[in-house]
């Protein structure tokens, strides 16, 4: 008897183990049902248009590797903003963003800001992610069955000494991106972004040399000097090497077609 509950006990408490985990792992959700971020006409003949924002999680089978070593990121969080039309009440995806691993709380998501970039009949957005230190914009234009997201980057750059006008950011007297109105996407000068994620950042600029951590999707980085194919380039304070080949002049951007 004595034997039978020890095992009985080994059970339970095994048992219990994986409820807890299965706890915790719920707990480690980050997705979020929608909720309603903005009412307005976007566009003068849907009549009053809603934008709903939500989070979710995503499987990535894609492996990057980091200052530690390889590790695979098994899933990203985005965050995400419906459409509801005025006139016919169909839902579209205006925008989706991956913030990767998880969701940091000190750090905002969100539609920000409402302009008329291009001065047409529609009314445009302006995408905004992070906190005191460092910022993320994408530009969202509106045009007649879609929204053109422009990545400006992520600078890296503190707001407070990053100038905020459409279309430039600046660092004290130097400006490193310009607005080009008719291909509608920003210009680097002196600067680029990132074409592809998980890119080596090396010291040598050699395929061997030594990493200095991953650049990610749409960093925008400072160009230095080229070597043959390789750029040098400055990002957070440190300089290394990258293939010229995975770096663009012009910033990304990103068709989302409405329903």
């Amino acid at each position: 008897m004595k034997r039978l509950t020890a095992a009985a006990t080994i059970v339970l408490g095994i048992l219990v183990a994986l409820g807890v985990a299965a706890e915790a792992q719920q707990e480690r959700s980050w997705a979020k049902a929608p909720e309603l971020q903005m009412m307005m006409n976007l566009d003068r003949q849907a009549g009053l248009e809603q934008i709903f924002k939500s989070t979710l999680e995503k499987p990535m089978a894609q492996s990057c590797p980091d200052r530690r070593g390889g590790e695979k990121m098994k899933t990203q969080v985005f965050v995400k903003f419906d459409l509801v039309d005025g006139k016919s009440r169909k839902r579209s995806l205006l925008f989706e963003h991956s913030i990767g691993t998880n969701l940091a709380t000190y750090w905002v998501y969100d539609i920000r800001e409402v302009r008329n970039i291009n001065r047409d009949e529609y009314v445009d957005l302006v995408f905004y992610a992070g906190d005191d230190t460092s910022d993320e914009t994408v530009l969202l234009l509106r045009k007649k069955d879609h929204y053109k997201a422009i990545y400006a980057g992520n600078s890296g750059f503190s707001r407070d000494r990053a100038g905020s006008a459409l279309g430039e950011t600046r660092l004290g007297n130097n400006k490193f991106t310009r607005w080009d109105a008719q291909q509608e996407l920003l210009v680097g000068e002196g600067v680029a972004w990132t074409n592809g994620d998980c890119i080596p950042f090396r010291k040598t600029p050699d395929d061997k040399g030594e990493m200095i951590f991953p650049l990610y999707e749409n960093n925008l980085v400072e160009l230095l000097e080229t070597k043959g194919s390789w750029q040098k380039i400055r990002m957070d304070g440190q300089e290394g090497w990258v293939e010229g080949r995975l770096l663009s002049r012009t910033s990304p951007t990103k068709l989302f077609y409405l329903k």
